[in-house]
């Protein structure tokens, strides 16, 4: 794990001034240390900004939205988000993508819990 983060730090450092560096750093921390969210996270972010979405940007926040706390729910929300703004015309996908995002806030709030989608 202390390398993964050796290489997170590194990426997020080199990220403007060299971003396919920085993703290659981050597919290497994922690599060594798959239970990294801030990696995953920080990869699926990095990739959206390189405008390679969704097909490797969605699988890296949904690795880093696995567990709980901060960085999880991050993660799952742009997960979500991402996943909203693919979705297109398919009301399916789309109303799957807004029970994803309910379904994060009410982790992130329990006193959402009342809420539902209509």
């Amino acid at each position: 794990p202390g390398c993964s983060n050796v290489l997170l730090f590194a990426a997020l450092l080199s990220r403007k001034s060299d971003p396919p560096g920085a993703i290659d750093s981050l597919r290497e921390a994922v690599t060594l240390d798959p239970r990294n969210a801030r990696a995953h996270l920080a990869l699926g972010k990095l990739l959206l900004e390189a405008k390679r979405f969704p097909s490797e940007a969605l699988p890296a926040l949904t690795l880093g939205a696995s567990g709980y706390g901060r960085v999880h729910l991050e993660a799952a929300l742009a997960a979500a988000q991402l996943r909203f703004k693919t979705a297109g015309g398919d009301a399916v996908e789309r109303e799957a993508a807004l029970q994803q995002i309910l379904d994060v806030a009410r982790t992130a709030a329990p006193s959402l819990l009342p809420l539902t989608l209509h």
